[in-house]
């Protein structure tokens, strides 16, 4: 008995695969800031408006990050209490 198998892949299945990678990430920071928001400290609220959430498609990264001047000082200080 002989079985042969073609297979010709939907050219489009990539850019759909890609694409739903992408919205993927952006959900989980966007998710993610959402929690870390919660943990900052709230003293006036700058440190946590100044988060955001960004994804890069093309590497099909994301990440999370804070634009304050003292922002990586309590991302350091691990003896701060959080």
């Amino acid at each position: 008995m002989r079985l042969e198998f073609h297979f010709t892949p939907d050219p489009s299945a990539e850019a759909r695969v890609r694409a739903a990678a992408a919205q993927a990430i952006s959900d989980v920071t966007e998710a993610l800031l959402t929690d870390a928001n919660r943990t900052v400290p709230h003293d006036r609220g700058d440190l946590e408006r100044s988060g955001v959430a960004s994804v890069d498609t093309g590497a099909l990264r994301g990440a999370v990050s804070y634009n304050t001047p003292y922002a990586v000082i309590q991302h350091e200080s691990l003896h701060f209490n959080h």
